[in-house]
């Protein structure tokens, strides 16, 4: 036979999760920046935090890189979604320009192309201006039911926690 415990002899662990207000902000930030406008800029060069459309092609030693070319790529100037140097390289074209640089590839990179001396070509076709909405209790109520920044954030806070405890299950 078996022998039986009482219930209160076990303990369970409970993972507590703290929401914090970097997790808030993140929240927001990613919601705002999915209910951006995107408008088109023809009139200035493009800067950073701008979303700009090029194509491009790069070489090594004048041999096409492989995956080393694309047409009518989005790219958000800043993100630092490329090599070092690239989106950079493009802050002050304007659209329809085409422009031609080298960018070393950092090392490590990829195993083959670490430290090499690239030379793109990019032409910029769009470029766009990412307007943010206004963060206030209008913005609030047209994403959501809340009427309120202080209730929307109330329930963000509660969304993550939720989310968190099913994570755990």
């Amino acid at each position: 036979s078996f022998p039986t415990r009482r219930s209160s002899d076990l303990t369970v662990d409970r993972q507590v999760t703290t929401i914090t207000d970097e997790d808030l902000q993140s929240a927001v930030e990613n919601e705002r920046y999915m209910m951006a406008e995107y408008n088109e800029i023809t009139d200035r060069a493009a800067k950073d935090g701008d979303v700009v459309v090029i194509d491009f092609a790069g070489t090594v030693d004048g041999e096409e890189l492989e995956d080393g070319s694309m047409e009518d790529m989005e790219l958000e100037l800043g993100s630092d979604s490329f090599i070092d140097g690239f989106e950079d390289e493009i802050v002050g074209m304007k659209a329809g320009e085409t422009k031609t640089f080298d960018i070393t590839f950092p090392e490590p990179y990829d195993g083959v192309l670490d430290g090499q001396l690239a030379t793109f070509e990019v032409t910029l076709n769009e470029i766009y201006e990412v307007v943010m909405p206004e963060y206030n209790d209008e913005y609030v109520a047209s994403v959501s039911d809340c009427s309120t920044v202080e209730e929307y954030e109330a329930q963000l806070i509660r969304r993550r926690s939720e989310e968190h405890t099913s994570e755990l299950q």
